[in-house]
Parts: C-alpha cells; sequence; structure tokens
C-alpha cells in the first residue's frame, strides 16, 4: 500500500484566490476613505459658512454692519467672506473692509484659513454675502457644486438653509436700521 505524501504549502490557484479577494477588499477600503474625506471637507466648509452666517447675524444685531452702516458706506453688491487680504473667487464680488471690519470686532471671529474659505469642490467659489438695494436684507450664499441636486438639497438642509440655482446653499439675514457709531 502506498501512501499519500502531505501536501505542503499552497497551489498556485489557492494564492491567486486569497490575492483576489485582497485586492477587492483593498478597493472597497480606499474607495470608502476617499468618500469619507469628501465629506470630511464638505462638513468643514459647512460649518465655515454657518459660522459666517452667525457672524453676519451677530454683526447685525450688534449694530456693526447694520442697515444704517450699510446705507452710510454705499455697501450695495457682492462681497467675499473670507477672501481676507486675498483676492475675491468672484470678479462680481470684492473684498469690503467695512464689512471684514465688522466681523472681525467679534469676539469670537475664527481664524480662517485659506481652504475653509473655500468650496472643496471648485476653489474658484466660497461663501458670498449681497446685499441688494434697499438695505433690509443680505443674502448669504455657499456655492458647493453643480450637476447633483439631491447631494446639495440633502447638504443644505443639514443646515438649514435654501437651495438657490442648484449650485448653492443660501440663507437671508435680516438688517434691522439701528445705526452704531464705533
Amino acid at each position: 500500500m502506498i501512501k499519500n505524501k502531505m501536501q505542503k504549502g499552497f497551489t498556485l490557484i489557492e494564492l491567486l484566490m486569497v490575492i483576489a479577494i485582497i485586492g477587492i477588499l483593498a478597493t472597497i477600503i480606499l474607495i470608502s476613505l476617499n468618500s469619507s474625506r469628501e465629506k470630511a471637507m464638505v462638513a468643514k466648509y459647512t460649518t465655515y459658512a454657518t459660522q459666517m452666517h452667525r457672524l453676519v447675524a451677530t454683526a447685525v444685531a450688534a449694530g456693526y454692519l447694520d442697515a444704517g452702516v450699510i446705507e452710510n458706506q454705499s455697501l450695495t453688491g457682492n462681497y467675499c467672506l473670507g477672501a481676507y487680504n486675498d483676492t475675491c473667487w468672484d470678479a462680481a464680488a470684492e473684498n469690503n473692509s467695512v464689512i471684514d471690519g465688522a466681523l472681525q470686532k467679534l469676539t469670537d471671529f475664527p481664524q480662517i484659513t485659506k481652504e475653509d474659505a473655500f468650496s472643496p469642490y471648485n476653489t474658484k467659489y466660497g461663501v458670498m454675502m449681497s446685499i441688494p438695494s434697499g438695505n433690509t436684507y443680505a443674502n448669504i450664499t455657499m456655492y458647493l457644486l453643480a450637476g447633483d441636486v439631491p447631494y446639495l438639497t440633502k447638504i443644505c438642509k443639514s443646515i438649514n438653509w435654501k437651495v438657490c440655482g442648484n449650485t448653492s446653499c443660501c440663507v437671508t439675514v435680516p438688517l434691522n436700521s439701528r445705526l452704531r457709531s464705533n
């Protein structure tokens, strides 16, 4: 009677199967990691936008940025929020020292890095404030991305803003009529 030798090691097919399974698992992990990284960038940007909204509302309530100041300074138009000492990302908008100064007077004004102020999907866009003539309100707009309306709607809804133009989230800040001189 001949004894079968005990097989030592793995066959080529077994090794190939293990390598294929490891490759599939690595692909799944990388895809979920990229998705998590994107979500983190969007969360950071939306936090920045809501912080700018809160700061504008606080500056209005404190009288630093109310309808009287806006009228005295002729501040109707579009302004970048957070592009301090840098070029505004929108050719139709500009930086404004009165608005920047009003926000920086607040004690909880954040230290802003350039990465915080720009959209994670397109660094040519960011958070803007527009003041129409009449000086009764200011719109704050956070450009996010174009083309993915359900995702945009989800983001806007999570911060209690509305979808504007299928590319942005926006919120309105009413301006009061008090005038503060300092």
